[in-house]
């Protein structure tokens, strides 16, 4: 083929590994982000249960329900691990 060099196809390949390693650090911290979150509306969710009344009703449910929600994504987020060894049946989503 004109133009593919054994050069310019191994600059090519590069370019793309480089690409691709810098998307996945990104997933990476997208997903730390998303279990940070998680751990955050949890440490809040159980403060508001060890201390009930200290809030109003219309907050302890909208802290249940980021806890619900961030909780369900992390789910999703390992679900693509289901095959390792290590994976544990109670974090299906």
């Amino acid at each position: 083929m004109p133009g593919w060099t054994s050069a310019s196809t191994s600059l090519r390949i590069a370019r793309l590994a480089q690409k691709h390693r810098e998307q996945m650090l990104r997933e990476v911290k997208a997903g730390r982000a998303r279990l940070a979150y998680y751990e955050h509306a949890r440490a809040k969710l159980d403060h508001i249960l060890a201390h009930p009344g200290e809030m109003s009703s219309g907050d302890e449910g909208m802290w249940l329900g980021k806890t619900a929600a961030s909780r369900m994504a992390c789910r999703y987020d390992v679900a693509v691990y289901s095959d390792h060894p290590d994976y544990r049946p109670e974090w299906k989503p």
